[in-house]
């Protein structure tokens, strides 16, 4: 059992059959009763007996000079052999046998390799995580079946063709496609944009500006504002629909997120600009802010749906609502959001989930009058599969 003495404080164990008996400490040579758990014992003055008495007291056994300084040079193992009463003896145990040694230096180098091990993962983790600020889906303009056709007909034998649905060959089409996009000049405008620290910088290098201006004036508050940097353009994830290219950026810190890019002629030349709301994700409103005020007027949202399984309070009956939740590009809340499953927006999501598990989508919301969670919306309507403003009417034009 353990025990500490009451005058030097030192640290010793011995057999619990010694409890109760008296002896002299070890390391200072106090005379002093072993405790039983549970009582109290008069203080150091009160122990102290007379001469006659201390017969009966144990007493050390002759020190060696060289355990002496062997005691010095290591205090853990001053825990020594005292004859007891009727020559018995209060075993002191030592610290540390010489057993145990090579024990604790196996335990100390497992330990030191195992957190070696665990911060190299997590170097690599935090290098490797996807960015807050994006999900892990580059398909930000909601469509991957341009990138699969891509993929198929370049890795074709040259003899073969490519037939599109309506038994087309689109191999030549699609090769010119591609090949229209300037991945040097995407990088650079990328570049631009992520490493411009103000409102008008960035819009030099955005999309739509006339009309996305107010919106960031909204959403950083500041002319002014933190860059998040630029490390790289992921360039073995490129996929592309129409006039717009989207890819992986690495930012400032490692992380990285989805981005679009759309090509406008200039003259003779071509420039490109970033899709600065399918970046931020932006919303008329955040989700810390629709489940405080609880608007009961519709607000866009650009967010990732799944499927859910909650019903309560007004959304209780599941043959009148299908249920879903709504994830947040920069933020960790969610919202529980309903359609009526007779509507057109219940009907185009129920067949859009039979072949997936989440899709990136614009729509709107609304909360029901005197609603009684703040985290239970509606969804009143779809705007577009993916998170670009008006992608269907610009595709039409390019036609």
């Amino acid at each position: 059992m353990p025990f500490q003495c009451p005058t030097c404080f030192a640290l010793f164990r011995l057999q619990k059959g010694n409890a109760g008996r008296r002896g002299h400490c070890p390391q200072c040579h106090v005379v002093l009763t072993v405790p039983v758990f549970g009582k109290e014992y008069a203080s150091f003055q009160g122990q102290k007996k007379t001469a006659s008495e201390a017969k009966t007291i144990a007493l050390a056994r002759v020190e060696d000079p060289e355990e002496v300084k062997s005691w010095k040079d290591s205090p853990s193992q001053r825990k020594r052999k005292y004859i007891g009463e009727s020559d018995e003896v209060l075993n002191w145990e030592e610290a540390k046998s010489e057993e145990e040694k090579p024990y604790s230096w196996m335990v100390a180098c497992s330990c030191a390799l195992m957190v070696a091990v665990l911060s190299a993962v997590g170097i690599y983790l935090v290098k490797n995580a996807p960015s807050k600020k994006g999900w892990s889906t580059s398909v930000v303009i909601g469509d991957a079946a341009s990138a699969a056709a891509l993929e198929k007909s370049l890795i074709l034998p040259e003899n073969t063709s490519y037939l599109n649905e309506e038994g087309v060959d689109v191999t030549k089409k699609k090769v010119e496609e591609y090949e229209k996009f300037d991945v040097v000049k995407i990088e650079n405008a990328v570049k631009k944009f992520m490493t411009s620290g103000s409102i008008q910088e960035r819009l030099a290098f955005t999309r739509d500006p006339e009309r996305v201006k107010p919106l960031m004036e909204k959403y950083y508050g500041n002319e002014e504002f933190e860059p998040e940097g630029f490390e790289e353009l992921n360039r073995g994830q490129i996929r592309y629909r129409g006039n717009f290219f989207t890819s992986f950026v690495r930012i400032g810190d490692f992380s990285s997120g989805a981005i679009a890019v759309e090509r406008f002629e200039d003259g003779d030349d071509f420039s490109y600009r970033v899709d600065w709301e399918s970046w931020v994700g932006y919303c008329e409103m955040s989700a810390e802010d629709l489940i405080r005020a609880k608007p009961t007027e519709p607000k866009l949202l650009r967010i990732l749906l799944r499927q859910g399984s909650y019903y309560n309070y007004g959304f209780s009956d599941e043959r009148v609502w299908a249920a879903y939740r709504l994830g947040f590009r920069n933020s960790d809340r969610a919202l529980l959001a309903y359609v009526r499953r007779d509507s057109k927006e219940g009907e185009i999501l129920a067949e859009l989930f039979r072949d997936s598990k989440e899709l990136l989508y614009t729509l709107k919301i609304r909360y029901p009058e005197n609603a009684r969670s703040g985290d239970q919306v509606e969804i009143v309507e779809l705007l577009e599969q993916g998170w670009i403003e008006n992608l269907q009417e610009v595709e039409k034009k390019d036609e």
